[in-house]
C-alpha cells in the first residue's frame, strides 16, 4: 500500500523488495487498563544504528494499545524502539526487539512499555581548563582620605582555599531562585582551547528491568554568544545502569572555543538517551560561567629595596591569586580581543584611575610612615589591584605596575617592565643615539640636571604638574622587537612600527610622549607633547627647543644664558604647579 494514500501497488518485480513492519506498542504486560493517549507514545525503527524515518500516525488498536506501521523498507534486520513520555519527561520505556523482514511480506513486532529509570547529576567537573580559579576573599574595608572602602581584590591565598573542584557537586549545590537552576563554580579555559568535562550520573533502576545509558549531552540555552557548538558537550557510550553504581562519562564540545575574550554565562540543559529514549536529567537547568582567556593566567610582582632601581617591580615572587573578581574584571575590560595587542589595549581605556602624587608602595627597607594613604597597608597585589580601578590611588609608576596585574592574568605573554621617560630624548644632536652611561655636552641632549646650577628638567603633565618623569609599562609582545608604551592617564606610545639605523622603537616611541597630539607630524612644530622647562629654587625657566629632524621628531635643547632670551619666568603656584 502506497505510504499515506491507500492505494494498491502490484507487486512486479521493481518493488519485490517493499517490506512493511507493524509495530504495536502496549502498555505493561499486567497492565490492561492503561490508556495511551497516542500523542505521548513515540516508536521508531533503528537499522544499522540509523534511524529510519518511516512512522505513520499511531491508531487505536485493540485494548490498550497503539499500532504504527513502516513502510517501503528494505529487507533485512530491524530493531523496534517505544517509549512514552508525559508533559515532556519520560516516564516508560520498551524493551527494544529486533524484527528480520524479508521482501514482500509485513512483520509484526509487539513492544511493552515499563517504567523508565531515574538519573541524578552527582558531579561535574572541567577537564583541561586553567584549574586556578579560587573564590573571592571577603571584602576587607580599608580607609583612605577619611573614607571606608569595601576591597574585594585581596588574595585568596587562605589555607583553606583551593581551586574550584568539581564544579558541581550535588552535595553542596545551592538552587538559585526560583529553584530553576543548579549554581556551578565558574572555570576558565584559553581561547581555541576544547571544553570537556567530566560527569557522574546516580540511576535508579526499576526491579527486573535492564537498560543502557547510550548518550550523555549538555546543551546551551543560553549564554553561547553565537558559539554553540564551543559548548554543547556530547558523549556516545554503551553502559548498563545498575542501581547504587555511578554512571560515569566524559563529555566534549563539538568545537574548539573562539579565538577571543569573552566571558560566557551558560544556562545549560542536561539531556540523556536511555535504551533509545531521550530523557532530561532531573528537574532543573544548570547555571555556571566560563571564561576564556587569551592563555594560561599568571602574573608574578616584587617591589625593589630602593627606590632608585630601574626596575621598580620586577616580575618576581609568588603568581597572583586568580580570584573570580580579578579574572572576571580583566575579561570585561578586554572582552571581544582577539589579539593580545587590541587586549592590552582595552584594559587601559577602561582605566579611570588618576595620579596622586607622593603616593607610592613602600619598599622592603624604606623607613617613615604609610606613604600610600591606605590603612591597613594591603599586600602588594592587593594594593595593585586596588589602584586599578580605584579613582586617585599612587603614582605613575605603581599605575604602570599595576596595568600589567590584568594583562598576565589573561595569559598575555612579552616582556613587560615598568620603565621611566624622563623629559629628553635619546639622541644626541646629530640625531645619533645616545650611547647610555656616555658623557655628552649639555647642549646635546636636555639632561636631569644641570651641572652648572641645582636646577631640574621636568615637564608639565596635561593637568599642569611638574614631573622629572612619567613611569609606564613597555611591553614587547610575543615574536616582535619593538616596545609599546602605555602611560596610564597620558597614553599609548607605539607609533614607531619600522626599524632603521637609528635606534631601538622604544627609544623613540619614548620620544613621542613628548610630540604634539595633533596636527601634521611632518611639521615642525614649535611645542611638543608636554611643556618642558628647568625648575629652580621655585623659579620655572622654560629652555629654548626645536626639532632637528621634522620626521625623526628629535628634539635640539638650550637654555637660557641671560635674562634677555626668550623664554617663561612665570612662577609655579603653591602646589608646585604650572599657571594656565
Amino acid at each position: 500500500e502506497a505510504e499515506g494514500t491507500g492505494q494498491r501497488i502490484p507487486a512486479t518485480p521493481s518493488n519485490e523488495r517493499i517490506v512493511t513492519v507493524g509495530v504495536t506498542v502496549k502498555a505493561q504486560e499486567h497492565d490492561n487498563t492503561a490508556d495511551l493517549p497516542p500523542d505521548e507514545v513515540v516508536a521508531w525503527l533503528v537499522k544499522d544504528g540509523n534511524t529510519i524515518p518511516r512512522q505513520l500516525d499511531f491508531k487505536q488498536d485493540h485494548g490498550p494499545r497503539l499500532h504504527a506501521r513502516f513502510m517501503r523498507l528494505e529487507p533485512g534486520t530491524y530493531e523496534a524502539r517505544a517509549y512514552r513520555r508525559v508533559d515532556g519527561k519520560t516516564v516508560e520505556i520498551a524493551t527494544p526487539k529486533s524484527v528480520a523482514t524479508v521482501a514482500g511480506g509485513e512483520v509484526r513486532v509487539d513492544l511493552f512499555l515499563y517504567p523508565a529509570p531515574q538519573l541524578k547529576l552527582v558531579q561535574a567537573s572541567f577537564v583541561g581548563d586553567h584549574s586556578l580559579l579560587v573564590t573571592t576573599p571577603p571584602a576587607k574595608p580599608l580607609f583612605r582620605d577619611g573614607k571606608t572602602i569595601s576591597s574585594y581584590w585581596g588574595d585568596g591565598d587562605d589555607p583553606k582555599t583551593k581551586p574550584f573542584k568539581p564544579e558541581y557537586d550535588a552535595t553542596r549545590a545551592a538552587n538559585n531562585p526560583p529553584s530553576t537552576s543548579t549554581q556551578w563554580h565558574p572555570a576558565s579555559y584559553s581561547r581555541n582551547k576544547t571544553i570537556k568535562l567530566d560527569i557522574e550520573l546516580e540511576p535508579v533502576v526499576p526491579a527486573g528491568r535492564s537498560y543502557t545509558l547510550e548518550q550523555v549531552s549538555l546543551k546551551p540555552l543560553s549564554g553561547a554568544g553565537g558559539a554553540a557548538g564551543s559548548f554543547t558537550l556530547e558523549a556516545a557510550l554503551t553502559r548498563p545502569l545498575v542501581t547504587g553504581t555511578g554512571a560515569t562519562a566524559r563529555l566534549t564540545a563539538r568545537e574548539p572555543l573562539p579565538e577571543h575574550i569573552a566571558a560566557h554565562e551558560l544556562l545549560w540543559d542536561l539531556r540523556v538517551v536511555v535504551s533509545g529514549a531521550p530523557m532530561v536529567v532531573g528537574s532543573l537547568l544548570h547555571h555556571g560561567t566560563v571564561y576564556v582567556t587569551w592563555g594560561t593566567p599568571k602574573g608574578r610582582v616584587a617591589i625593589h629595596e630602593s627606590t632608585k632601581a630601574a626596575e621598580a617591580f620586577p616580575e618576581k615572587g609568588p603568581v597572583q591569586s586568580v580570584t573570580e573578581q580579578r579574572l572576571a574584571w580583566a575579561v570585561d575590560a578586554a572582552d571581544g580581543a582577539t589579539s593580545e595587542i587590541q587586549a592590552v589595549r582595552k584594559i587601559f581605556r577602561s582605566l579611570k584611575v588618576g595620579f596622586f602624587g607622593g603616593r607610592r608602595y613602600p619598599t622592603p627597607n624604606s623607613p617613615g610612615p604609610n606613604t600610600t594613604g591606605i590603612v591597613p597597608l594591603p599586600k602588594l597585589h592587593h594594593y595593585l589591584w586596588f589602584a586599578l580601578v580605584t579613582p586617585k590611588t599612587c603614582e605613575c609608576q605603581d599605575l604602570a605596575a599595576a596595568l600589567r596585574m590584568p594583562a598576565r592574568i589573561l595569559g598575555i605573554d612579552g616582556s613587560m617592565k615598568v620603565t621611566p621617560l624622563f623629559p629628553w630624548p635619546p639622541w644626541d644632536k646629530q640625531g645619533k643615539r645616545r650611547i647610555p652611561g656616555k658623557k655628552e655636552p649639555w647642549q646635546g641632549s636636555l639632561r636631569r640636571y644641570r651641572r652648572e646650577l641645582p636646577a631640574a628638567c621636568v615637564f608639565f603633565d596635561h593637568h599642569g604638574g611638574p614631573n622629572q618623569y612619567e613611569a609606564a609599562l613597555r611591553w614587547v609582545p610575543p615574536g616582535d622587537t619593538r616596545a609599546i608604551l602605555y602611560a596610564v592617564g597620558e597614553g599609548i606610545y607605539s607609533r614607531y612600527l619600522v626599524d632603521d639605523h637609528s635606534g631601538t622603537m622604544d627609544d623613540r616611541n619614548a620620544n613621542l610622549f613628548f610630540m604634539p597630539q595633533q596636527g601634521d607630524p611632518n611639521e615642525l612644530v614649535a611645542t611638543g607633547r608636554f611643556k618642558l622647562g628647568m625648575v629652580e629654587g621655585g623659579l620655572l625657566r622654560r629652555p629654548a627647543y626645536g626639532f632637528l629632524h621634522p620626521q625623526q621628531t628629535l628634539f635640539q635643547f638650550h637654555y637660557r644664558t641671560d635674562q634677555f632670551e626668550a623664554g617663561d619666568d612665570r612662577q609655579v603656584d603653591k602646589k608646585g604647579r604650572l599657571p594656565k
